[in-house]
This record gives structure tokens, C-alpha cells and sequence, in this order.
């Protein structure tokens, strides 16, 4: 079982990741790509104050559900959550942006 100080960084680099993500994707939808999420394509499709809004209200309730019953799963999102954010930046640096 792990620290609640551990926890709680894992849950501020997620939400840090979770900008870099909405920024990146905001970044990429500029340069003609698309949301592959069709759940977040919903909420872009209302307005980008609404994919925002979104973005932040499913990851922060996510996280808060995680960490009150399930907190050895945080590292798992750090990593998933990096791994797409790295995704982002290549496409993005690399892939024509």
C-alpha cells in the first residue's frame, strides 16, 4: 500500500497530463486532425468550451473515484495518460505540425 503524499502526486501529474492532453488535442484539431474519442467528439461537437468542461469533469471524477476506492490503479494512469500525451507531441512535432 502506498503513501497518501505518493498518491496525491500521482493524482496533480495526471491532472497536469490531462492539460498537456487538452491543449495537444486543441493543437492537433487545429492542424486538421480529428478526436478519436467519439464520447469527447460529442462534446467538441458543442463547442470547445464544452469539450473543456468535459475533459476536466470525467478525468477529475475519475480520479476521484479511483483514489477513494482504488488508489494502486493511479500509476497506471500516470502511465497510460504519458504515453498518450507522448503520443500527442510526436504527432504533433514529428507528423506535420
Amino acid at each position: 500500500m502506498g503513501s497518501r503524499r505518493a498518491y496525491m502526486a500521482m493524482v496533480t501529474a495526471i491532472i497536469i497530463l490531462n492539460i498537456f492532453d487538452v491543449g495537444n488535442t486543441l493543437h492537433i484539431l487545429n492542424y486538421g486532425g480529428s478526436e478519436v474519442n467519439p464520447i469527447m467528439d460529442h462534446f467538441l461537437s458543442m463547442g470547445v468550451a464544452h469539450f473543456i468542461l468535459a475533459k476536466f469533469a470525467l478525468v477529475c471524477g475519475g480520479l476521484i473515484i479511483i483514489y477513494r476506492h482504488a488508489p494502486h490503479f493511479l500509476k497506471w494512469g500516470v502511465l497510460l495518460y504519458s504515453g498518450i500525451v507522448v503520443y500527442q507531441f510526436w504527432i504533433l512535432f514529428f507528423a506535420g505540425g
